[in-house]
């Protein structure tokens, strides 16, 4: 922090430090600070503003300070003096004072702007880049010569060291705005290797549509599905012509729906039998993962037939993600054969059993017989808190009744059950109060037990 009681030039100099040393990336809230810092009657117009002169031969340093002062004179003067000692944030600065809201200021910086036009700082030009494309955006004052200005200077040979370190930045802004401004002929073969491996997923899937075809097939490898989804659809109609090839059968096993159904379109438009091209393939010659890829293709185009192919996958040794996906394809080709698989998975917990509920709720699977059949086989508390969500989606009577009769055989999970019944009984407000059936309003009132609050009786007895 900046001690109020030091003296002017003191203050000035911890700035410039702070600025010099700080990341690229740091320059904007950096000159916010610099500018609350400096604020002062001191750095107003005076004819004080002289004595600076030997101040900054002495200290050079001092020029990154002026730049960010409170005084738009002093911020003109300090741009100014920027064109006679370029520094690396010297020239971030001049980025920032290019948008400032001071007309002067703004001429000011875009002036000297042309001291760093040279290849010899593409170096600074790239670590600087993102600001380069807030110009690109909603920005006080558009400076649209600039980005034709950084792609002429890039393209230069002679920043062709500098362009490669900067690809390899360790700074993901700096390789996401270099891939903004790098025109088509700059993308040889050597960049694209390197950019097909750049861990930011942003810069992969806008490098889809920039490479060649022939490097395209390293990206149905990809990590990502848009990725992989993208990459597909360019190479797409040249692949189609022959569904044996190695890319298409990937792409048909593919984790992600977005991979797989333009394939599987693409080779049904060519009167190929995609369900049978699934059939064909041995489990046992799967991958794990390519057989998460079929289970998820027959839910696409199976039939309910084909479930039997879907079944070795519901129990050990397959793995959770085999048997989550296996509930939900079961669920997609013949729910009348799902129907108890999904019952009897709910007890297993963890992923297989929020599977199995999905499924049941988005099949309208919840009946009564099937939830007390559930309930009853219950051996810990994790299913039965199952069952108590599952029956929320009774009729609302159907569930309060139901509640009730289990409420005494599982004492301790009383206080979660009263409150689904206050909810079903009282939650519904005044301008929504229906009564049930008679045999159904003697069921609940059976069920009442003597342990049940106050309050609750109290809302049963208006039934």
């Amino acid at each position: 922090m900046i001690d109020g009681s030091r003296s002017q030039l003191e203050t000035a100099l911890e700035v410039a430090t702070q600025i010099a040393s700080a990341d690229a990336s740091q320059l904007p809230q950096l000159d916010e600070w610099a500018r609350r810092v400096l604020a002062g009657p001191d750095w107003e117009v005076t004819p004080g503003w002289k004595e600076w002169a030997p101040l900054i031969r002495v200290h050079p340093e001092l020029r990154l300070a002026l730049a960010c002062a409170p005084s738009g004179y002093v911020r003109a003067q300090g741009c100014r003096l920027l064109a006679t000692y370029p520094s690396n944030r010297g020239l971030g600065l001049l980025l920032l004072r290019s948008n400032d809201w001071v007309l002067p200021v703004r001429a000011e910086a875009r002036a000297a702007l042309d001291v760093y036009d040279q290849p010899a700082l593409a170096a600074w030009w790239i670590e600087h880049l993102p600001l380069v494309l807030r110009f690109g955006s909603a920005v006080r004052a558009p400076f649209p010569a600039l980005f034709g200005r950084v792609q002429t200077l890039l393209s230069d040979p002679r920043a062709a060291e500098a362009l490669q370190a900067g690809w390899r930045s360790p700074d993901v802004a700096v390789r996401r705005a270099l891939l903004q401004l790098l025109r088509s002929d700059q993308m040889n073969a050597e960049l694209q290797t390197l950019l097909i491996g750049d861990p930011d997923v942003r810069i992969r899937r806008a490098l889809v549509p920039l490479i060649a075809p022939d490097a395209l097939r390293a990206l149905l490898r990809d990590p990502d599905g848009r990725v992989r989804s993208s990459a597909l659809s360019r190479l797409l109609p040249t692949l189609i012509a022959a569904p044996e090839v190695e890319e298409i059968r990937r792409a048909l096993l593919d984790t992600h729906n977005s991979v797989r159904l333009p394939v599987q379109y693409a080779l049904q438009q060519a009167d190929h039998d995609v369900r049978q091209l699934y059939l064909d393939l041995e489990d046992a010659t799967l991958s794990p993962r390519e057989q998460l890829g079929f289970l998820g293709g027959l839910a696409d185009v199976g039939r309910p037939v084909d479930s039997e192919r879907v079944v070795p996958y519901l129990n050990p040794p397959a793995s959770v993600k085999q048997r989550v996906e296996a509930l939900r394809t079961l669920a997609a080709l013949d729910i009348g054969h799902a129907k108890p698989l999904l019952w009897n998975a709910l007890s297993q917990g963890g992923q297989v059993a929020r599977q199995a509920e999905r499924s049941i709720k988005q099949h309208d699977l919840v009946t009564p017989p099937l939830l007390q059949a559930f309930w009853n086989e219950a051996q810990s508390d994790a299913p039965r808190k199952r069952a108590i969500h599952l029956a929320l989606y009774l009729s609302r009577f159907e569930a309060v009744a139901t509640l009730l009769e289990w409420r005494d055989t599982a004492l301790h999970l009383s206080a979660q059950i009263d409150e689904h019944l206050e909810r079903l009984l009282a939650g519904f407000g005044k301008t929504y109060f229906t009564h049930p059936e008679t045999a159904l309003r003697e069921r609940i009132r059976a069920a009442t037990s003597p342990s049940l609050p106050a309050q609750l009786v109290s809302l049963i007895d208006l039934l």
